[in-house]
Formats: structure tokens, C-alpha cells, sequence
């Protein structure tokens, strides 16, 4: 079904919605949003315990994450990659030690099979620091920091990277991180949020709750997991009564000023997530390698529409509707043809 993410942006304008229902009710069925990847790569990275008692509560998101990933999902078990803290290793599912030398070969195998096509999931659990100019994720021996993150992503030549920090003090890595194609999420909105994150926690049950899927078409945005995981991390402060000490942070347009989970209605960010499925509606994923093209095209449309919501505060309204209607319309006749061509 047509998403809610854009019927939100029309919904006032009584006429364009009238003509809109008209125009796309016989493509309804094909319109779930985004393209399925070619293949999807996942690296996750689990930083020192410090006491027993964090040793294993970020072995289990590790373990939760891959077994989420591989079990529900479908990314192949050889493209899922885990490195954690030395005293995990030997746990079947870790790959390695989390040392800033084994990261960085783990991302040197990444940009020697990563495809423009495929899509890139970075998933840092464990305690974050901040120097005051660069925020870190405390591994064994040396730490690595927002900026040599920058750098290992930089040699990926990827269609799609997404990069989820759970971490305390992560805010800085959203600004560094940011750039074409990318969807970055951090627990805290700045260096100095350096509480432990109930972030990771609510994310990995975002993994694993059918609830995640917000608007109900049967697969999993990432913006979804990112509106579902700081919704419960912000009603868990107020169910205990407590002031947040932590405010999550998104950033998916490249300009490097990440929004906060309570501004991202009508923000500019969140469009490129809400098209980046780690579970592609059945609609998608049953689309056949052959319509991929016109796949590719209809998410240039549908980014299209993301960026123009997001500018409707500083247009006139006849001019915003105008364009959103000619957006809609090309959108409907696309997916005819999308249809038509996935007909037996």
C-alpha cells in the first residue's frame, strides 16, 4: 500500500488527494517503496566490556544482531562478519578480535566485494568516549575514532551504507560519517552524552518485533527502526520518571547536520532511510532482476518526493502541490509500468 510517509504530505491539500486516489488505485499493489540490494554486507563490532557484566550484555546484542540478521532477514551468513572483545572469541558466530587492525582488513574485504549495487550495514556496539573534538568506540589496544571511521567508509564503493553507533558519546560520528548514499544513527546526540545508552538494547528488540514495522507493508525500513527504537528509548525515561540523558541522531541526506528523533517530522533527513529496507515488502522482493532498472528510477522519484516534503515550509502551497502532484503522477505511471512488466 501507498506509504504513509508520503500521504502525510498530501493529506491537506483535499483535491490532490481525490486525484491522487483516482490515479493510483490500480497500482497500489506495487507500491512499496525502495529497491531490493543486490547483495546486502554486514560488519558488526562489539568494543570492551570493562567488567564481566558488559562483556557479555554486548555478546548478546552481537549475537542477537547476527542471528536477527541471518534468521529473519536473509543476509547470508558469509556476508555477516562480528568482531568483539578478545574474551568473546571464542563464541562460533565472532569472527575475530575487535583490535583497529582487524577492522580495518574487515573493511579492506568489504571494498573488494562490495558492488554498486549492494548495500552496507556497520553496527558498533559497546562504550563510547569524546576527547571534546573526536568521539571514539573503546576497543582493544587503540581506539578509532569518528575520523578514521570517515576513512574506512570512504573505500567502499557501495549503493547504500548505513552505520548504526549505539554507543555513549556517539553524536559526533552523524557529522563525520555523513555523505552520499549513507544512513548514519548514533545514540546520543553529542560527544558529552556519555550515560550508558539504552539505545542498543531497544534496537536489538526493534530487530525482532513485528511492531517495528510501523506502516504495516510487511517489511522493515530503517527509518522504522530508527522511529521505533528511540520512541521506546524515550518512553522508558518516562515511564521511570527520568530526564532522557540520551537523544538519538539521524543523518541520510549527505549535509552533515543530523536531526534528532523529535524533529524529524518534515525534517530533511529520514527520506533515504525510509527507502533503505532491511526486510524489502514482499512487493519488492518479489520484483524480478529484469524490472531492477526501472526499480532504480522509481527510488530517484521517491527521494525526489522526500526531499521536496521536506522543503514545503518554504514554499507557497500552490507551488509545493503543484510539484508533488506532477512527483505522484509519474510515480503511478512508473509503477503501471513496473506492474506491466511483471505480469506473466
Amino acid at each position: 500500500m501507498l506509504s504513509r510517509f508520503y500521504l502525510d504530505a498530501a493529506l491537506p491539500k483535499t483535491g490532490l488527494v481525490m486525484m491522487l486516489g483516482l490515479v493510483l488505485m490500480s497500482t497500489l499493489p506495487t507500491l512499496a517503496h525502495s529497491q531490493a540490494p543486490g547483495t546486502r554486507h554486514a560488519l558488526l563490532i562489539g568494543g570492551l566490556g570493562g567488567t564481566p557484566a558488559y562483556t557479555e550484555r554486548f555478546e548478546t546484542y552481537l549475537r542477537e544482531t547476527h542471528t536477527a540478521l541471518v534468521d529473519r532477514f536473509g543476509v547470508p551468513e558469509d556476508q555477516v562478519r562480528v568482531l568483539g572483545e578478545r574474551a568473546i572469541t571464542a563464541q562460533s558466530f565472532v569472527d575475530g578480535a575487535s583490535t583497529a587492525d582487524n577492522i580495518r582488513a574487515a573493511f579492506a574485504r568489504l571494498s573488494q566485494q562490495v558492488t554498486a549495487d549492494d548495500h552496507v550495514y556497520v553496527l558498533l556496539f559497546g562504550h563510547g568516549s569524546f576527547d571534546g573534538t573526536h568521539a571514539r568506540i573503546n576497543i582493544p589496544r587503540r581506539d578509532l575514532d569518528d575520523g578514521d571511521f570517515a576513512a574506512l567508509l570512504d573505500a567502499l564503493n557501495a549503493g547504500r551504507i548505513v552505520v548504526v553507533n549505539t554507543t555513549s558519546a556517539s553524536g559526533p560520528f552523524a557529522a563525520a560519517l555523513s555523505g552520499s548514499d549513507r544512513v548514519i544513527m548514533t545514540a546520543t546526540a553529542t560527544g558529552t552524552e556519555r550515560d550508558e545508552t539504552r539505545f542498543p538494547r531497544h534496537f536489538v528488540e526493534a530487530l525482532r518485533a513485528p511492531e517495528a514495522d510501523l506502516d504495516k507493508n510487511g517489511g522493515l525500513s530503517v527509518r522504522e527502526l530508527f522511529v521505533y527504537t528511540t520512541g521506546a528509548v524515550a518512553s522508558s525515561f518516562e515511564q521511570a520518571g527520568q530526564l532522557a540523558t540520551e537523544h538519538a541522531l539521524l543523518d541520510d541526506n549527505g549535509d552533515g547536520t543530523p536531526t534528532r528523533f523529535d524533529a524529524l517530522d518534515g525534517a530533511q533527513d529520514g527520506g533515504l532511510a525510509a527507502l533503505t529496507y532491511l526486510q524489502p515488502p514482499p512487493a519488492v522482493a518479489s520484483v524480478s532482476a529484469s524490472a531492477r532498472p526501472l526499480l532504480r528510477e522509481k527510488e530517484t522519484l521517491e527521494r525526489s518526493i522526500a526531499t521536496l516534503k521536506s522543503e514545503k515550509a518554504a514554499m507557497s502551497e500552490d507551488a509545493y502541490y503543484a510539484e508533488l502532484e506532477s512527483l505522484f503522477v509519474r510515480l503511478a505511471r512508473l509503477n503501471a509500468r513496473i506492474e506491466q512488466q511483471e505480469q506473466p
